[in-house]
């Protein structure tokens, strides 16, 4: 198995982590400006949240990290092991991991939902591409 395909799969990795990371900062920072004031909302997430606009984005990037990046593993480590790691199967899975992390930067600092869409949308495409070139 060629473990180049492995490299996209770090990168995602890593983005997730940077992102809980991320979270992680803004949300010990509004706690301890005092911006998050109802702590009993984190027992049941239930009613609005408490917490600030900038930490609410990076933890509902950080949960989309797990949604569709869900169908980027499974289709990477098919490609490994049905042989199918060139350079075809590389640049749809670099594409993708590059579109993610702009989706991510836009999400987690102005936010322009348009823009994002559009980003998350396009993202598709490599990882629809990855699955087509994998099965075929």
């Amino acid at each position: 198995m060629d473990k180049a395909i492995f490299y996209p799969m770090l990168a995602m990795a890593a983005l997730t982590v940077g992102v809980v990371i991320l979270l992680a900062k803004r949300r010990f920072a509004a706690v301890n400006a005092g911006e998050t004031k109802n702590l009993a909302y984190f027992k049941t997430f239930q009613g609005e949240s408490p917490e600030p606009m900038a930490v609410q984005a990076a933890q509902r990037n950080f949960a989309n990290l797990f949604e569709l990046p869900m169908l980027f593993y499974p289709a990477c480590l098919a490609a490994g092991w049905l042989d199918k790691v060139d350079t075809v199967s590389l640049s749809l899975a670099w594409a993708y991991v590059a579109l993610r992390f702009v989706h991510t930067l836009v999400h987690v600092t102005g936010n322009d939902v348009r823009l994002r869409f559009k980003i998350f949308f396009v993202s598709i495409v490599p990882l629809i591409g990855l699955w087509g070139y994998v099965a075929l």
